[in-house]
């Protein structure tokens, strides 16, 4: 783990149920790896999953990409929320409603973290056994602590 001077090891999810699905998350990976303190290592097969917390929506398509990069926690969480931003992202009323978009940051280098607005790993990673899942397939279950 390196929080400055040091690439780290960063797991990524992409998610999309609103819209071209797939597409969506070519372009948001497209996006992050056109940042040149991201560099793309892996990435898991996109694998559809029930929605959680409101189920009364589309199910996902869902990612997890594992990055190697230069950036802080906070500034890889600014570089995800940017390529949420530059896709359209509109955040709605419901905390876990539909969206064209999402990148999370599961995983950073072991790390745990929690503070206002980042926690790593992710608050909901528990809740969700396919994103563990492809953090197996792609090799990155050492991002977790």
């Amino acid at each position: 783990m390196s929080l400055s001077g040091g690439a780290s090891r960063a797991a990524l999810s992409l998610g999309s149920n609103v819209g071209a699905r797939d597409e969506l998350l070519a372009r948001a990976r497209a996006a992050l790896a056109a940042d040149p303190a991201i560099q793309l290592v892996a990435e898991s097969a996109p694998r559809d999953t029930a929605p959680q917390g409101f189920t009364a929506q589309p199910d996902f398509l869902n990612q997890v990409l594992l990055v190697r990069t230069d950036l802080s926690p906070w500034e890889l969480l600014r570089a995800c929320l940017r390529v949420e931003e530059e896709l359209g992202r509109v955040r709605g009323p419901l905390k876990w409603g539909p969206r064209n978009i999402d990148v999370d940051i599961l995983g950073y280098g072991g790390l745990v973290l929690s503070e206002r607005g980042l926690r790593i790993p992710h608050a909901a990673l528990g809740l969700r056994p396919f994103f563990l899942e492809m953090l197996r397939e792609i090799g990155a279950e050492d991002v977790l602590p």
